[in-house]
This record gives C-alpha cells, structure tokens and sequence, in this order.
C-alpha cells in the first residue's frame, strides 16, 4: 500500500507540474489513480503470488510441495513456474483489479475531499479556508476505501483465486481469468460467491484507508 502512495504523489506531481491542489481537477485525480495501479501491478503480483501460494498450499496440506515460509515459498515459485518470470503468474488479473480499485480509490478520495472543502468554505468562508481539514481527510479516506472495495471486490476475489492457484500444470484448477470467473460462479451459481468475505474486508478496510490518507496529507504538509 505504501508503494500506491508513493507511486500516487509522484505521478501526480508530474501531470500536474505543481501545480496547487486547487488547481487539480477530479478527472485528473481519476487518471492519475489509474495510473498508479498500473505502475502498483509490477510490484504488487510476485507479493500476491507468495501470499496467495501460502494460503494456497495451506488448504492444499495432503499435497503440498514446500514449508509454510516465505524463503521456501519463493523458491517453488521459481522452479514451478519458469524463474523469475513466473512471479508475474497472475499479472493479467492483477492489472484488471489494481487499475479500477486505484481510480476509485483515489479519484473518490479527492472528489469527497474536494466537496466537503467546497462546502467547508462556503459555510465558513476563506478566514477558515483549510484544505487539511483532519476530520475531512479521514471521513473522505474512508469513503475512497468503501467506494473502491465496493466496486472492485469481485475483481480481488478472482485475483486472489487464480494466485492462490496450483502453479503445477497437471494439477490447475483455472486454464484462464474466463475460466476462473465461470467456475466460481458455477460453483454457486450466484452473483455471491464474487462477494464472499466482502463485510469483513470493507469494515477492516474503512479504518485503515482513513488512517492512511490521513498520514499521507500530513506528511506532504511537511515535505
């Protein structure tokens, strides 16, 4: 997630030449968030493949092929799937998750930052003309992270489903993202399968999310 952040201010300031955050605009905020997904992806798959590879081979115990470590883990990984290369299984289904979630994310950050400054300003006036508002900051965090998982959330579980998948041939159970998203919803045959999880990941997420931006504003403040 620090990486996101990161990646976020840095092509920010770039599209935006420095410019002010007044000067920004929403859709501008959207791309820039989007771009940051792209650019996540490369660093955010080998890291999803180790953790979906564990958890993996966590309910894969009677045929599990290496130790419950990371070291190990990366090793299989390796010899599995092709060198280093094969840290990348997955990449196609990450960028599909990662590009949307970040716009989301980020774009739905500012533009409820944006808003609650606008009417934070037309009830106060410029006296009290304050763009880091912390109490604005957190509420509009939460509702970039809530906004975004809502959006996206199938898209993480499909992830999820093909990393956390057998990386030996004979033994896979998806041959594509199609055939992925066909056998989990087969496998029900509701839309709910795709939103397993979600209560429970959206109320760890709202806190976090706040908390982040919150630590991101403050910290540009002092850069």
């Amino acid at each position: 997630m620090s990486t996101q952040y990161l990646l976020y201010g840095q092509i920010s300031r770039h599209l935006n030449n420095r410019q002010n955050d007044s000067e920004r605009t929403i859709e501008k905020c959207f791309l820039v968030g989007a771009l940051t997904g792209f650019g996540s992806s490369f660093i955010e798959t080998p890291i999803g493949l180790v953790n979906g590879q564990i958890e993996g081979n966590l309910y894969r115990r009677h045929t599990h092929v290496f130790d419950f470590h990371v070291k190990d883990c990366c090793k299989y990984i390796y010899k599995a799937n092709g060198g280093l290369r094969g840290f990348y299984k997955g990449f196609f289904a990450n960028l599909i998750c990662s590009i949307p979630t970040s716009m989301f994310y980020f774009g739905g950050y500012e533009y409820v930052k944006n808003h609650l400054y606008q009417t934070h300003f037309r009830f106060f006036g410029p006296a009290y003309k304050d763009k880091h508002l912390r109490t604005g900051i957190l509420f509009s965090g939460a509702m970039g992270g809530f906004c975004a998982w809502s959006i996206c959330y199938p898209l993480d579980r499909i992830r999820s489903e093909i990393q956390s998948d057998d990386l030996r041939r004979e033994r896979r159970k998806y041959t594509s993202y199609i055939d992925c998203v066909k056998q989990m919803y087969q496998y029900e045959n509701n839309l709910r399968i795709f939103y397993r999880g979600f209560l429970r990941g959206i109320l760890k997420a709202i806190p976090i999310n706040a908390a982040c931006f919150l630590a991101y504003e403050e910290v540009n403040r002092f850069m």
